[in-house]
């Protein structure tokens, strides 16, 4: 029993040093879009003293043609560097139609188109946001999005 041990250990240490993927920087698995929301003079309404609203006051969602509605996860992430706050929306499916929701009102729809990552040997699948639509007018998908107050 114990001969076996430093054995198990070695083997156990050269698989664990072997894995090529262990530091390999995959994409998420479902995509995510960032959001300011300004009013229309500017100010932050998500943080300082302009502030306005939580992040509980936000709801992303799509529907699909079976009519089951699914919700995207949102988390805040507050000022820094002199930039207003954001919120970011992880996508969890292809739909290509959202709906934001703000205070229960329905107030802005987002159209994305996605590119599906093919899988390699240290990562799996995942999509990708190649185009946004806001309200439709095409922006720019790779930065955050500024998001009106509509009154």
């Amino acid at each position: 029993k114990l001969k076996l041990r430093p054995i198990i250990i070695t083997l156990t240490i050269w698989f664990a040093s072997c894995n090529e993927c262990k530091e390999f920087d995959c994409f998420q698995t479902f995509p995510e879009i960032s959001f300011h929301y300004l009013s229309n003079s500017n100010e932050d309404l998500l943080d300082g003293p302009t502030k306005k609203y939580n992040l509980t006051d936000f709801e992303l969602f799509s529907i699909d043609e079976l009519n089951n509605k699914y919700i995207s996860d949102l988390r805040f992430t507050g000022q820094f560097s002199g930039q207003n706050a954001f919120i970011t929306a992880t996508i969890k499916n292809d739909i290509l139609r959202n709906y934001l929701k703000v205070k229960g009102q329905l107030t802005d729809t987002l159209d994305f188109q996605f590119r599906l990552n093919i899988a390699t040997e240290c990562c799996g699948e995942s999509l990708i946001i190649t185009t946004t639509s806001l309200n439709n007018q095409t922006v720019d998908s790779y930065h955050i999005l500024t998001l009106k107050e509509r009154n």
